[in-house]
């Protein structure tokens, strides 16, 4: 995963997104099938942060992403997705949290959004 912004379009969060579209559809569809007026379809994302000391006394903040959707439709049903976890987090100056693989590419990815504000002001 290359860093990028945290938020519901980033890679971490992809199967959420592509579970959470179907279970959508497949509740429509079982609401017709079954001449039910009501259904829900609920998306959790369960975050965990910890903090670790590197070896030259740099903090880092490491993440674990738990994301599920679930079903309610008279039954219910759950798909847990696939955890993240090592997610490197890192905060730009502008306070959008940035996230990837590995803390030097997050690192370059900051510094990169940086120069680009510097250059558009």
């Amino acid at each position: 995963m290359s860093p990028q912004e945290l938020s519901l379009d980033c890679e971490a969060l992809e199967e959420l997104r592509v579970t959470l579209d179907t279970a959508i559809r497949r509740t429509v569809d079982s609401l017709i099938a079954r001449d039910l007026e009501t259904g829900t379809v609920t998306a959790k994302v369960k975050i965990t942060l910890e903090k670790h000391t590197e070896q030259y006394g740099k903090q880092c903040c490491l993440m674990k992403i738990e994301p599920e959707t679930s079903m309610k439709i008279g039954a219910s049903g759950k798909v847990k997705c696939q955890t993240k976890n090592g997610i490197f987090l890192k905060y730009a100056e502008n306070g959008t949290p940035i996230i990837g693989e590995r803390q030097m590419e997050v690192d370059e990815f900051i510094r990169g959004k940086a120069e680009e504000s510097a250059w558009s002001a």
